[in-house]
């Protein structure tokens, strides 16, 4: 019954994505990509995956011989890929990040959180958590000397390289344990492929700095669902505390915590479910209990704080407007009331008033071009962020800046490689089907996951970051099967 489940799944999400991948070429009206133009270049990076993948084939066994000596060879190149990127592409924090990022700073710096920022926290509590990590983080680094704006703005940037380079090894991990090593230096090729990951190395940015929760969550669980449970207690703890300190960082890291609660059910391992889940949760009650005394004794007023709070509830309401994507006047209309409750109560007004507007064809269309939102693009956004406050113009902020000739050819670039990501997750669910290979159920459940948060929630391709790790293990595992099989071996 569970694997009827799962086959089930698996031809829902083929059947959904290839919808999807279709009108992201041929009906995309949020981006300006040319379908001839867009679909030879994702045939150019599938031919050049393909090859890298051809050679790791043939060098399998050297691959192993060296594995930890290739290792710290690639993370050097990574390194010097970082730093030159920084070098070129750095840029200060703007927008949201620009509000946690001063927070932190001040709060280091003077105790106290710069009023201008202030209002912002009570709005959005939920970048909270990432204010009290960075301030004590600029704490350590006063202590040892770092003295201005620029010099903090750098810390958080390191710590952002850092963090997608765990997203990095993290994936390594996790394709080796699955697939073998050779695959794992194949994620490690596409990862770096990723331009617009790489562009993101170069700035402080909350959505890359969880990147690496994602596959840990993922690795994790393969590991300790191979062990036996008396021996596991250890690490289940210490994983929860990792795990539910990352979903206090970013919501959305839940989603693959939900698709291993889906995975346990169908398994029937109500054991390990109980525990998993149980432990989690004790995890994920001790950080909001440490961010909230933190938060109500030095930062915010917990009255206040309750009223002034954005509802969750008003990204809902601001993903049936339009194409879903995020808007002003949804975020001042909840603003515009007192009280949580008024808030609330007004919102879900809202919500029901256009739903109310469609007919089943009409809302089946708007969650289709919702979803064209989120998907239809490989940049991730980056022409809202590095090219709104750059450091220093260069050929490659250029590039990243719309209104240039650059910027044109650099999205069909990124495009290309997309399209080719896109199209090789959904040839995993292939070939997973046809094999009965529930291997994959967890990641490919995972992307689907992300699909319907982006249904619900606000349209953006830049939370497509988040989840780049789980689409490099499908479409490793893809591309694993197209070279087998063109070598003959099953």
């Amino acid at each position: 019954m569970s694997n009827c489940l799962r086959k089930t799944f698996y031809c829902g999400f083929i059947a959904v994505f290839s919808i999807l991948f279709f009108n992201v070429i041929f009906n995309n009206m949020h981006f300006d990509y040319k379908w001839y133009i867009v679909l030879p270049l994702a045939t150019v990076w599938f031919a050049l995956i393909y090859f890298y993948r051809c050679i790791v084939y043939k060098k399998q066994l050297f691959l192993e011989t060296n594995e930890i000596k290739l290792l710290v060879a690639f993370f050097v190149l990574l390194v010097v890929t970082q730093v030159f990127y920084f070098t070129q592409m750095a840029s200060y924090p703007t927008r949201d990040l620009e509000n946690v990022f001063r927070s932190a700073y001040y709060y280091a710096i003077q105790g106290a959180v710069d009023p201008l920022n202030t209002d912002y926290l009570y709005k959005h509590p939920n970048n909270l958590p990432w204010v009290i990590s960075f301030q004590f983080i600029f704490r350590i680094a006063r202590k040892f000397g770092a003295d201005t704006y620029l010099t903090y703005i750098i810390i958080a940037t390191v710590v952002n390289a850092i963090a997608i380079c765990m997203a990095y090894l993290f994936t390594y991990l996790l394709c080796r344990k699955t697939m073998g090593v050779p695959q794992g230096f194949v994620a490690l090729g596409l990862l770096y492929s990723c331009l617009p990951l790489q562009f993101n190395i170069s700035f402080f940015y909350t959505d890359t700095l969880t990147m690496p929760f994602i596959p840990m969550v993922l690795l994790f669980y393969i590991s300790y669902n191979k062990r036996p449970l008396k021996k596991s207690v250890l690490r289940i703890m210490l994983f929860a505390v990792a795990t539910a300190y990352g979903i206090h960082l970013k919501y959305s890291v839940v989603i693959v915590v939900i698709a291993i609660v889906i995975d346990l059910i169908l398994n029937l391992d109500i054991k390990r479910l109980v525990a998993f889940g149980g432990v989690l949760l004790m995890a994920f009650v001790l950080w909001q209990n440490i961010f909230n005394s933190f938060t109500y004794s030095n930062i915010l007023d917990k009255t206040q704080a309750k009223d002034a709070a954005t509802p969750f509830s008003s990204y809902i309401m601001m993903g049936l407007n339009g194409d879903g994507s995020f808007n002003v006047d949804d975020r001042y209309y909840a603003w515009s009331f007192e009280t949580k409750e008024e808030k609330e109560e007004n919102i879900r007004r809202q919500i029901i008033y256009r739903l109310s507007q469609h007919t089943p064809l009409t809302f089946l269309q708007h969650l289709n071009q919702k979803g064209v939102r989120s998907f239809g693009s490989g940049n991730m956004e980056y022409n809202y962020t590095i090219s709104n406050s750059p450091v220093k113009q260069t050929f490659l902020v250029e590039c990243v800046s719309p209104g240039t000739e650059e910027f044109v050819w650099m999205g069909n670039i990124v495009q290309g490689w997309h399209l080719m990501l896109f199209l090789l997750v959904i040839f995993s669910a292939v070939v997973a089907l046809k094999k009965s290979d529930f291997s994959l159920f967890v990641p490919i459940l995972s992307v689907a996951g992300l699909y319907l948060f982006l249904l619900l929630w606000e349209s953006s391709q830049r939370y497509l970051v988040n989840y780049m790790c789980m689409y490099i293990l499908c479409a490793v595992y893809a591309l694993n099967f197209i070279v087998n099989r063109n070598k003959g071996i099953k």
